[in-house]
């Protein structure tokens, strides 16, 4: 049974899911797995089905979908999941590890790093308001201004390490939200049922950031709405509420002239009037399930996650495919 699983889902970037494999299959992790998901027909090119599971998800599923179909084909206690055209380094799994030898950590984060300029941080996780709007934690730092002292409430994209048998007990990632805020979401939830969430900065990931999938002005304003009154409250309801009209009549304001102030104020009207619950299935409900109840889960996690060399047979096939596009 592995002790972590490395999940990446992708919608059919085959170049960039190379380019995560090349890089994962070398620096792979002892006792871990490696688990592409994906909705549509990978050929396989360089034959690596002996070192990488390869699940099929139904064909209309967004990336959240994705996301979820892998965390229940995982079959290890620790899930990380990487972003599909991420690259790593020797040991990067090593500190994020650790920290779930502790069983109240829920969740660790690792920084998410500009792969052409590797001290320029894209992401190193965010601060939820009670008014409704995420603070993202680096944002315009570099990774040696990178402070963990900092108010923090967890991953603001799905580029995390997650306890399985904890997402299990929550349910999975909410598949009405885009990646990033069904990233913060689970973390709310997590918190909620009494989780930790730690932030990691040895542990880093580096990705080209047009990879990274981004919403608009409404589409972000619609889902802190959405968030703000499923998790409203955390200072009493008048307090809550008060904040939230200042946050928006502020955030308005500031952004006139701009298009992007009718967007936000239309995104939040709509985020409001959206009849939608969340969708948070069980993980032994979703496609391509492997998963057990929680308490069958082996809880047992090996803080001592020291990478070994590359292996060979691995980065054969993997590099071919590096070669073939002239990296």
């Amino acid at each position: 049974m592995p002790r972590l699983s490395i999940v990446i889902p992708t919608l059919g970037n085959w170049e960039a899911l190379e380019t995560s494999l090349v890089s994962v299959l070398q620096n792979q992790p002892p006792r871990s797995e490696v688990v592409v998901v994906h909705n549509g027909r990978y050929e396989d090119p360089y034959d690596l089905k002996n070192e990488v599971r390869f699940v099929e998800a139904p064909a209309r599923s967004r990336l959240v979908g994705l996301i979820n179909t892998g965390l229940a084909a995982s079959r290890a206690e620790v899930i990380h999941l990487l972003p599909s055209g991420a690259v790593v380094e020797d040991g990067w799994t090593a500190g994020a590890t650790r920290h779930f030898a502790d069983l109240r950590v829920s969740v660790v984060t690792p920084v998410v790093l500009d792969v052409h300029r590797p001290t320029r941080l894209l992401s190193a996780g965010c601060y939820w308001l009670a008014a409704g709007k995420e603070i993202g934690h680096a944002s315009g730092r570099t990774l040696g201004e990178l402070g963990t002292g900092d108010p923090w409430t967890g991953p603001d994209r799905p580029a995390a390490f997650f306890r399985r048998s904890a997402v299990v007990e929550v349910g999975s990632f909410d598949e009405t939200l885009s990646p990033g805020f069904a990233a913060i979401d689970l973390s709310l939830r997590l918190i909620r049922a009494g989780g930790q969430i730690r932030l990691e900065p040895t542990s880093q990931v580096m990705i080209e950031s047009t990879l990274l999938e981004r919403d608009g002005a409404f589409r972000r304003a619609w889902q802190r709405e959405r968030l703000f009154w499923r998790h409203r409250g955390k200072e009493g309801w008048l307090g809550s509420m008060a904040a939230h009209a200042w946050l928006v009549a502020t955030e308005t304001l500031k952004s006139v002239p701009r298009p992007s102030a009718i967007a936000g104020l239309a995104g939040r009207l709509v985020g409001v009037c959206d009849p939608r619950g969340p969708s948070v299935p069980a993980i032994e409900h979703l496609p391509g399930g492997t998963a057990s109840a929680p308490g069958s889960v082996d809880r047992r996690v090996d803080p001592g996650h020291v990478t070994p060399a590359s292996q060979s047979r691995v980065g054969a096939g993997a590099s071919r495919a590096a070669h073939s596009r002239g990296r």
